[in-house]
């Protein structure tokens, strides 16, 4: 009897103003084992919160700091359990700050 593996994958979408830089992100959360949604327009960003198919908020350097904040309180207002991960790093610190527990609030 052959068994189906029931592997719940999390959903990453990645946010920034740098085409490399999501780039280089989205590789690393999909060699993570991560799904990748990109964005790279607050408009974007809000469309795939609203689809509310994403696990991880991923925010890379360069994004205003009043979208930041417009982003966390779309996401407690609207009650998604999102974790956000600002990154600004180098990328080998990426893969542990994906598994971190941090919510939006």
């Amino acid at each position: 009897m052959e068994q189906s593996l029931n592997i719940d994958v999390q959903t990453v979408l990645v946010i920034g103003r740098k085409d490399y830089i999501v780039q280089t992100y989205s590789d690393i959360a999909q060699k993570e084992g991560y799904k990748v949604i990109v964005a790279y327009t607050d408009e974007e960003v809000y469309r795939a919160l609203k689809s509310k198919s994403v696990n991880i908020l991923l925010v890379s350097g360069g994004v205003e700091p009043n979208s930041k904040i417009a982003f966390r309180e779309f996401i407690i207002q609207n009650g998604l359990s999102i974790r956000v991960v600002e990154h600004f790093g180098g990328p080998a610190t990426l893969p542990n700050e994906l598994q971190s527990t941090s919510k939006a609030s």
